[in-house]
């Protein structure tokens, strides 16, 4: 029973062989073996690692890799599994990213509360001290009054 791994690799080899318009006696003549010994290679009753590889890639212009993994390892955009990866990690951080800027939005809301806040603050200081002035200037000219 072929498990989904051997399922992958013959799919790959029966879609770059057709990617290249060659049958499969075609492609075995090419690479000068028997066509039922390809047609083996193809169905998965012969192993995939074998001494016909290497000329089947040749023929099919691929390397090992790109056969029996679908892609080609070397290039990271060809490769479906890191695609999917990037894209989710790229959704991710696109959600993350405005996150951030919504909590920037509110911190700066608050942020602009405080600084309000603060000047209201500082004018009812000044209020106080000029009032604490005004006060000590009757009280000390009370005082001048009351000494006289």
């Amino acid at each position: 029973m072929a498990n989904e791994y051997d399922k992958t690799i013959k799919a790959n080899l029966a879609a770059r062989r057709k990617q290249e318009n060659l049958t499969q006696a075609a492609l075995a003549e090419k690479v000068n073996i028997d066509r039922n010994t390809y047609r083996n290679i193809e169905s998965g009753a012969t192993m995939m690692i074998n001494p016909h590889l290497p000329a089947i890639c040749r023929e099919l212009h691929c390397t090992i890799e790109e056969l029996l993994l679908g892609y080609d390892p070397s290039s990271p955009d060809t490769n479906p599994h890191l695609s999917d990866i990037k894209a989710a990690y790229g959704n991710r951080f696109d959600r993350t990213l405005e996150e951030v800027r919504k909590q920037n939005e509110q911190l700066q809301v608050e942020v602009d509360s405080q600084a309000e806040r603060i000047r209201v603050l500082e004018n009812i200081i000044q209020d106080k001290t000029d009032l604490i002035g005004f006060l000590k200037a009757q009280n000390r000219e009370l005082q001048e009054k009351n000494s006289k």
